[in-house]
């Protein structure tokens, strides 16, 4: 395994950098699934999971996790300090599509809903550690109506993801603020009906300065100031990274330098 180039050799990194890993098809052919994520959690906090891997609840009756993503969810649960992200398959919650974690019956069937959740916790083992270890992204470009986001973040909260993000940045639209006001205003009920905090992380299209203090601002005002924290509330965006160099820049030198002065990743 020490040639695998599954992952870098040597990383600055440790914990909350993710990477992503697919398990369908029994994992990377010829490997093992729990041995590959040996590797990983030597050098990363974080795996991410989605597309049809995330959630497979192919029954339209039963939800049922697929068996590979299980082997996934039960190496997570029981290692500490690591996370695991799942997310959504496309069109799935907006097309009523099986096999992906928003499948028909979460828009029409409260029972579903409830077996729905019920299988998250078990695949997990518990609440607690479906809390301590899960995070989802609804990829919101794909649920079309404020509703399904709304309904979409409230189910992932209490499935026990202690943070849900609007999107992998890879569907169009990413992040924008209106969704992110739908799911701030899910979190801060859901914190007045449970007391638990749940994080929020816009990401993709958020690519200035001024568009980042926009969100900041709908945070402090419909969240409240908690969530202006980086445990509660944070952007994934490069783009902003950027921008936001180059404004410090501005600001100790008094001129603007040009983006090829930094990352270009």
């Amino acid at each position: 395994m020490a040639t695998d180039p599954l992952v870098p050799a040597k990383t600055p990194f440790s914990y909350n950098v993710g990477i992503n890993y697919e398990t369908w098809i029994n994992g990377r052919t010829g490997y093992n699934i729990n041995r590959d994520l040996d590797q990983i959690t030597k050098y990363f906090g974080l795996i991410k999971t989605y597309h049809d891997a995330a959630v497979g609840t192919a029954n339209p009756t039963i939800p049922q996790i697929e068996p590979t993503e299980q082997t996934v969810i039960s190496y997570v649960a029981k290692t500490s300090n690591l996370e695991l992200v799942m997310g959504t398959n496309a069109n799935a919650l907006a097309q009523g599509g099986f096999g992906t974690p928003w499948s028909a019956g979460l828009m029409t069937s409260s029972a579903y809903t409830d077996k729905w959740v019920q299988m998250i916790v078990d695949s997990f083992g518990s609440t607690a550690k479906a809390q301590a270890h899960l995070k989802v992204i609804l990829e919101t470009g794909e649920l079309v109506t404020y509703d399904n986001v709304r309904r979409a973040s409230w189910l992932a909260m209490l499935a026990g993801a202690d943070f849900i993000k609007t999107s992998t940045g890879k569907v169009s639209p990413a992040a924008t603020l209106p969704v992110t006001l739908v799911m701030l205003e899910a979190v801060r009920d859901y914190q007045e009906a449970t007391g638990l905090h749940i994080g929020v992380k816009p990401a993709g299209g958020i690519r200035t300065a001024k568009d980042a203090i926009k969100y900041l601002v709908t945070v402090n005002e419909t969240a409240g100031p908690d969530w202006l924290d980086p445990e509660l509330f944070r952007f994934g965006a490069s783009s902003l990274l950027n921008d936001l160099l180059m404004q410090r820049t501005k600001l100790a030198t008094g001129n603007y330098s040009g983006p090829d002065y930094f990352t270009l990743d």
